[in-house]
């Protein structure tokens, strides 16, 4: 029996969302679907079992349900093992008939603490996530293992194949991250990092964001979606093409510039510089509710102001250090376009910011 193909490691991914998809041990995926099928969407809404936006469009989640429970191979899987803590949620499902393991990842759930972990990356090599999935990983006892993860959970899933102890290593076949973000630079350099790199794939969407932030090394697969700008980052968007994703030839001119003014923002600031930037973002958004890319994206001019209020209410030194770091995130992104990029890229654009305080 063949390994399970790209789409399905991605349905895998997907499912995590679900709550019930890191239940009890010894739980068989076609049991898990099963329970989804069972509730309307609107139920499934209610249920409270949703995150990662599948809790604003449960009909989603009921359609990857429905993809799973008509997938023979996927449905005689078994959980053998889950890790639900630290806002991270990861399942081992189990082929016996294959002796195949697979350690499917969720990417950010939606809760503030969970975003902020994201963020932390910028300036922190280690985070809790990260080292709570590592510690998951470093227990299997599995010889034939594949780990995919989508959104951050890509990034758990590289950073924990990396790090794990050699001997699990050496039984990793493959490592799968789905638009998932890089990491600093000093992760890059280390062994661990060096010695899984052959066994990572990488998949981006066109016009990535999520998956150019910070640093890596992958030769990316990129894929064609049928969104725009940073709702492509959502993975029912892609497009399909039999058992794989319909290519692209390249990313677009607004996803490269994206990356090269964010890279090149950083670069600029120190470690205390990027905790400060990432501690007032968020007790700044933590007010609005935000907790998902797509909120960010509909909320538009609303959450923008939500977030002004905010920082109104932060003392004036606060304001100031955002306010510069803000008006230099700005300056590097106009330079570059005038420098780098032809006149037709597409950059998301972003609301404009009255960061001056009285």
């Amino acid at each position: 029996m063949a390994k399970l193909n790209e789409q399905q490691l991605l349905l895998l991914n997907n499912l995590m969302y679900y709550a019930g998809s890191a239940g009890k041990d010894k739980t068989r995926v076609e049991d898990i679907v099963e329970d989804i099928l069972k509730a309307s969407p609107d139920e499934l809404k209610a249920s409270g079992t949703l995150s990662g936006g599948f809790d604003k469009n449960p009909e989603n989640m009921y359609e990857i349900a429905k993809a799973i429970a008509e997938d023979e191979a996927l449905c005689r899987l078994e959980v053998v093992r889950s890790v639900n803590k630290n806002n991270v949620r990861a399942s081992c499902f189990y082929d016996s008939s294959t002796d195949e393991a697979v350690v499917a990842v969720r990417g950010t759930g939606g809760s503030y603490d969970a975003w902020h972990d994201n963020f932390e990356g910028v300036y922190d090599n280690d985070t809790t996530c990260q080292e709570t999935l590592l510690e998951f990983v470093n227990d299997l006892d599995y010889q034939n293992i594949t780990i995919t993860g989508h959104s951050k959970g890509g990034n758990f899933a590289v950073y924990a194949s990396a790090f794990c102890d050699k001997e699990i290593q050496d039984r990793i076949q493959k490592v799968y991250s789905n638009d998932g973000p890089g990491f600093r630079d000093e992760i890059l350099k280390t062994e661990g990092y060096q010695n899984i790199l052959p066994r990572v794939i990488s998949i981006l969407p066109e016009e990535s964001i999520v998956g150019v932030l910070l640093s890596n090394e992958y030769e990316h697969h990129i894929v064609k979606s049928s969104a725009k700008a940073i709702n492509q980052h959502d993975p029912m968007t892609w497009q399909v093409l039999g058992p794989t994703f319909e290519e692209a030839k390249h990313r677009s001119e607004g996803s490269i510039l994206f990356d090269k003014t964010m890279m090149t923002w950083l670069a600029t600031m120190s470690d205390e510089d990027r905790a400060i930037f990432t501690d007032i973002l968020f007790s700044s958004a933590e007010s609005t509710g935000v907790t998902t890319l797509n909120e960010i994206s509909e909320g538009g001019v609303k959450i923008i102001s939500e977030i002004r209020k905010a920082i109104k209410d932060m003392p004036s030194e606060r304001q100031q250090e955002l306010s510069e770091m803000v008006k230099r995130l700005l300056r590097i992104n106009s330079e570059l376009l005038r420098a780098d990029v032809k006149e037709t890229a597409k950059l998301p654009k972003l609301p404009k910011m009255n960061l001056h305080h009285s």
